[in-house]
This record gives C-alpha cells, sequence and structure tokens, in this order.
C-alpha cells in the first residue's frame, strides 16, 4: 500500500510540475513577464533557480547516487561481486553529474544577485548588480556572440561588446526565448557559436 501511494505522488507531482511550468512557458512568452510587449524585471533567488529543471532532475539523480552508494557499502562483506557493481554504475553516475553540477554553479555565479529590466517601447534593457547600473540601447552595442549548447543543455550566455570596450555577460535565462533581442536588437551584429558544454570562460578583450 505504502508503494502505491509513493507512486501516486510521483506520477501526480510530475503532472502537476508539467501543468505549471505550462503556465510559466505561457506567461513569460506572451503573458504578463513576456519583455516582446511589457516592461519587465527578471532576476534569479535561489529558490527561482534551483527549481528549474535540470537542477530538480540532478538533485533526484544525485538522492539516487547516494542510495546506490549507501547500498554498495552494505553489501561490500556480503556480495562482494554486487558492490563492486553498484560502485561502477555509481562512478558513472557521477561522471556525468559532476560536470553539469560544476555548470550549475558557474551559472548560478552569474545571475546570483542581478536583475535585469526589458524595456521594449524604448527599447533598452538595464542590468543592475551589487547596487550598480548599466543600460543598453541598440547604438550601444557593436555586436553581440551568442554561445549556446550543442545538444540539450540549457546553459547559454550572451557577449555584449560595447561600443566604449567593455564586455558584458548574460545568461540566456534572462532572455527566455529571447524575442525581445530579436525585435528590439535585431539590427545588432550577431554571431553564433556551438558547444558540446557552455562552461563560463574568462571574458574576452573587446575588438
Amino acid at each position: 500500500m505504502g508503494a502505491f501511494w509513493l507512486l501516486s505522488f510521483l506520477v501526480f507531482g510530475l503532472f502537476g510540475w508539467m501543468l505549471f511550468k505550462a503556465y510559466r512557458y505561457t506567461t513569460l512568452s506572451v503573458g504578463a513577464e513576456s519583455p516582446e510587449f511589457h516592461r519587465v524585471t527578471r532576476s534569479f533567488p535561489a529558490w527561482r533557480y534551483f527549481t528549474r529543471t535540470t537542477p530538480l532532475w540532478l538533485g533526484v539523480m544525485s538522492i539516487l547516487g547516494m542510495l546506490i552508494a549507501w547500498l554498495a557499502l552494505s553489501m561490500l562483506f556480503t556480495d562482494f561481486g554486487a558492490a563492486v557493481v553498484l560502485m561502477l554504475v555509481l562512478g558513472m553516475l557521477g561522471f556525468i553529474l559532476i560536470p553539469v553540477w560544476k555548470l550549475e554553479m558557474q551559472y548560478w555565479n552569474l545571475v546570483r544577485g542581478v536583475a535585469v529590466t526589458f524595456d521594449p517601447q524604448t527599447p533598452f534593457f538595464e542590468v543592475e548588480h551589487a547596487g550598480q547600473k548599466v543600460r543598453l540601447i541598440p547604438g550601444d552595442v557593436a555586436r553581440v556572440e551568442v554561445h549556446q549548447a550543442q545538444g540539450r543543455l540549457e546553459h547559454g550566455y550572451l557577449l555584449f561588446f560595447l561600443h566604449d570596450g567593455r564586455v558584458l555577460r548574460l545568461p540566456w535565462l534572462f532572455f527566455f526565448l529571447h524575442e525581445f533581442l530579436e525585435k528590439c536588437f535585431g539590427s545588432v551584429p550577431r554571431e553564433v557559436y556551438r558547444h558540446r558544454i557552455p562552461w563560463v570562460r574568462p571574458l574576452p578583450v573587446s575588438s
């Protein structure tokens, strides 16, 4: 009976999460939080950043890894062969999870304490961090570099090379479906780079 309730909770919990994600998708793309039509401010406090799909998946898989490790240690002196197999499975799991966790933490450092305000009427977007603000209009930007993942990873970032020599980096998370960028900054030259894993590298020097 306990297994039935646990399975029911997982199924209905997943269904509820999918409905919530569909609602958020609509709100962010064409609703009240779409910067294509409305002035909006986006930020990522810890609860919002780590309740995205990727961190939640990583959390579930990490818990599974801890359970496998506990099971392997408990079987070490009773069934050595099975323990070795479990440790190999754990190693393969860690080979996948550790780099993705590292990537998540890199992007968390990029969004932590940052708020981006979009105004499609002017148009401009303003980046606020540590009490300082930078406001950009299309005429301020010499070119844009788009760095994104080749596969299913949702990570990626934009580099804005300004005419005054500064380089501003913002993760894709702030731009969501990127309509604002297309509509308001579509005249700015853009270069697209695809990476197997879009690690956060040191900022380049503007040309």
